[in-house]
């Protein structure tokens, strides 16, 4: 009997050492926080199962959350220390400060070394993820807004124009005026253009009229400059001189066939697709206000970063490599409808030969990252008083002079912020 008795707790060591299902679970949990848009979902559902399968020790409890919910839970869980997941996916902006401040672990060698992360990624969005020699976590959706602009084919063929029209930037203004139409009273009633993400966009032409935008220690803005006045200009004559766009008209315009072209990211021809099946749109790149290349800003990304109060950090960073996998990266961003942040990814041709990514694929070498610090703050001034510029509310000296110095009071806060 007392043999049988041993036997019998052996076998259940043996079980519970093994983690045999029923007896014990052995998995490790990881939580992860994420942005619950419905792109997204699909694909969190899909590599998730992977994953698991891949690494049957390891599972994955994810939260979705809309954008201002997971942007206040990542704030609050670093002020108060408490309640961090262990893995969280999000854009540059929420955590940039907390990147400065080391609350992150640094990304081991065993998922990359830091020569692979430079020579696989587009080195753009490395920049916002590198403080005193170290990556921490790793960028994976390459976020462009202004080096592209989607169109509505109809409205392009009825005016008899196309995008090879729009070769250098004074075609373009005149395509868009042919484009653009207007009542008795000169009211524009359907424009050819939209514009959005004004910071991004006319620090790009800054760059692109061959000016100076940052100090050498990168921790000051330059706006109120002859480049930055101009690209500022530039900005203003869209509406005021050129008037091939009306300040009240929005994006959702071009849904109901009332605007010929948008200034935005490849995302939206996923979601035309998805909402809007039979609008017939493409892709072109923006030109370049001069004849230097058309550099655009990239001031935010999306990545993944650890916290250093993760329990599971070995377990979390095993996700991260998961997904430098070009499979699965790919997967990923025909979900999201951004860029990957991984070369090999973009220029697989599941996504180099769709029509919201192949235009728009050379640009991504000119690309200049910036760290805006407060980036929904910065871009709350920005677009304030740009849009008292494009109503004609303010000069453009004015602008140039209260823009730089409104951003750069942020900036000295957010540097104080993580100085201590």
């Amino acid at each position: 009997m007392r043999k049988k008795v041993s036997v019998v707790i052996l076998a259940m060591s043996i079980c519970l050492i093994m983690g045999v299902p029923g007896l014990v679970n052995a998995q490790e949990k990881i939580t992860m926080w994420v942005l619950g848009a419905a792109n997204f979902i699909p694909a969190y559902n899909s590599l998730e199962a992977r994953f698991e399968k891949e690494n049957p020790d390891i599972a994955v409890d994810r939260v979705d959350m809309g954008w201002d919910e997971l942007s206040q839970k990542v704030t609050t869980g670093f002020i108060t220390g408490g309640g961090l997941p262990d893995v969280m996916e999000v854009p540059t902006g929420f955590v940039s400060p907390f990147i400065k401040m080391k609350m992150f672990a640094p990304t081991p060698e065993w998922v990359m070394t830091k020569e692979q992360i430079e020579e696989e990624h587009w080195s753009a969005t490395l920049k916002l993820i590198y403080c005193d020699g170290e990556y921490y976590g790793l960028p994976f959706g390459f976020c462009t807004d202004t080096n592209g602009l989607v169109y509505n084919k109809e409205i392009w063929e009825q005016a008899g124009v196309t995008p090879e029209d729009c070769n250098t930037w004074g075609n373009f203004i005149e395509t868009c005026q042919k484009l653009t139409l207007t009542d008795a009273s000169g009211e524009i009633t359907r424009p050819a253009l939209a514009l959005h993400h004004e910071d991004e966009l006319i620090s790009g032409w800054i760059l692109q009229y061959g000016g100076k935008l940052l100090s050498e220690e990168e921790d000051e803005m330059y706006i109120n400059t002859p480049t930055g006045k101009k690209a500022l200009q530039t900005y203003k004559d869209i509406f005021l001189r050129w008037k091939i766009s009306n300040p009240k008209v929005s994006r959702e315009a071009f849904e109901k066939g009332q605007l010929a072209a948008v200034m935005v990211g490849p995302y939206y021809g996923f979601i035309l697709n998805q909402n809007f099946p039979s609008l017939e749109w493409g892709f072109f790149p923006t030109p370049s206000v001069s004849d230097r290349p058309p550099y655009f800003i990239n001031s935010e990304n999306w990545i993944r970063e650890i916290p250093r109060s993760s329990k599971h950090k070995e377990a979390a960073f095993k996700w991260l490599k998961f997904m430098t996998n070009t499979d699965n990266a790919v997967e990923m961003e025909l979900c999201a409808g951004e860029f990957s942040a991984l070369k090999a990814a973009c220029y697989d041709e599941r996504m180099s030969s769709l029509p919201a990514f192949s235009p728009l694929l050379p640009l991504l070498k000119y690309a200049v990252p910036i760290d805006s610090r407060n980036h929904s703050a910065s871009s709350e001034i920005w677009a304030s008083i740009t849009d008292k510029l494009k109503f004609g509310k303010i000069g453009v000296d004015e602008a140039a002079l209260e823009l730089e110095k409104r951003i750069n009071e942020i900036w000295r806060e957010y540097d104080a912020l993580y100085k201590g």
